[in-house]
Parts: C-alpha cells; sequence; structure tokens
C-alpha cells in the first residue's frame, strides 16, 4: 500500500491548511506555490521550508504559472533545492523513479501548458508541449500544473495536454490551476486528481486529496 497526498496551487498559504497533512510515502505538489503577491525568494523558501518538513518519505514537486522565479532562474533554483531541501524532488519536463514499499514507482513531471498568457511556462503549440515530454515514458503517474480539456477544467483545459494524456496513458495524472475543479475522476484507466487546495477567490477551503493504491491490485481507496 502506497500512501499518497496529492495538493496544488498553495500560493503561499500553507499555514492555512485546516489540520496538518496526515503523513506517508509520497507528497505530490503541481504548482503555484508562490504567494499571490510576493513573488520573492524569501515567500518561495517559507513554502519549500514548509514543504521540506511533511513528514512523507518523498515530496515530488513541480511549478505553475505563478512561479515565474524558477522559470527565470531554473539553474539556480535546482541547487537551491538539492542544497537545502533535500527530501524535495523536483520536476521539470524529467522522468525519474523512486523506490517506494520496496516498488518502483515512475513519475513524470512538468510546469510547461499551452494555455495562458503572460504567464510563466506557457507554450504555444502542441509541437512545444510535445518537445517538453520528451523523456516521458509510459510512466505511473505523470504531474502537470494545468488540467486535459474536459476534466476537472471548467471547460479551460488543454486539448493538447489532453491528447499527450491518452498517448501515455499513465495510472494517475495530478494537476491544479481550475481552483474549483478539485476533485477526481477515472477515465480510461487513468484516475485524474485536481489537487487545488483554494477556492476561484483563493480561500483556503480545507480540500486536499489522500489516497492509498493497492500497487499489486490496482485499486485506489480515497481517505
Amino acid at each position: 500500500m502506497i500512501r499518497i497526498t496529492a495538493i496544488s496551487d498553495v500560493h503561499g498559504k500553507q499555514d492555512q491548511l485546516r489540520g496538518p497533512l496526515p503523513g506517508g510515502d509520497i507528497l505530490f505538489c503541481t504548482g503555484d506555490i508562490t504567494p499571490r503577491h510576493d513573488h520573492t525568494l524569501n515567500g518561495i523558501n517559507v513554502f519549500l521550508n514548509w514543504l521540506d518538513m511533511q513528514n512523507y518519505t518523498y515530496k515530488v514537486l513541480i511549478c505553475g504559472n505563478n512561479d515565474y522565479i524558477f522559470q527565470k532562474y531554473d539553474l539556480q533554483m535546482r541547487d537551491l533545492i538539492r542544497k537545502n531541501y533535500k527530501s524535495i524532488v523536483y520536476l521539470n519536463d524529467e522522468q525519474i523513479s523512486l523506490t517506494v514499499q520496496g516498488v518502483s514507482v515512475s513519475i513524470f513531471g512538468t510546469p510547461h501548458s499551452v494555455n495562458g498568457q503572460n504567464n510563466a511556462f506557457v507554450l504555444n503549440t502542441l509541437p512545444d508541449l510535445q518537445k517538453r515530454f520528451s523523456a516521458c515514458n509510459h510512466p505511473d503517474f505523470i504531474l502537470s500544473h494545468g488540467p486535459p480539456l474536459g476534466i476537472l477544467d471548467y471547460n479551460c483545459g488543454c486539448p493538447y495536454l489532453k491528447r499527450v494524456i491518452e498517448e501515455q496513458s499513465p495510472k494517475f495524472h495530478l494537476f491544479g490551476h481550475i481552483h474549483d475543479g478539485f476533485g477526481h475522476q477515472l477515465q480510461n484507466g487513468t484516475l485524474f486528481i485536481n489537487g487545488a487546495v483554494l477556492s476561484l477567490y483563493y480561500k483556503v477551503t480545507g480540500n486536499v486529496k489522500n489516497l492509498v493504491w493497492d500497487f499489486q491490485k490496482g485499486n485506489v481507496k480515497f481517505v
């Protein structure tokens, strides 16, 4: 059994979440960690320190369209996390394997999206997105900041991402971005999870997706 928590779109309000996270094997955070009105390194360090202290074996992080400093200073931010936040795994168009409960779990993460103007990590076309997925090789988990079209997205998702997900067929696709799209949906063998913890108006909702994955039987239970 692998215990998982999925969150997204914290926007620096991690201390306002209702109660501590339960702890487990993997904590996934799918972007927009930067405080809404504080796009400084200090605000990001406060979040990274909080994330690093959570009671999970691994914390896997990607960025979102508001995390400008990660786009501008990619190498420096990677170095910062590697040196100061050793339990955090940061992904930017990369696939890794983690050993969890004796099982190899493959994870691909990208912050990039074809939706949104004048935001961080924004692309223009399907070929642009496909290039970002060049390292993606049918992983168990795909992390992106934005949703695919038609799934927990209020019809604001990315049609190109939908096509890529259909081609890759992961067991899980975790994302956020559409705050009011919080929830989960099973479609064509992939469990889609929108982990946004804030409402449309940036209020803390108390919503957190916690689940247990029985990797041997393929079953998932939300707890």
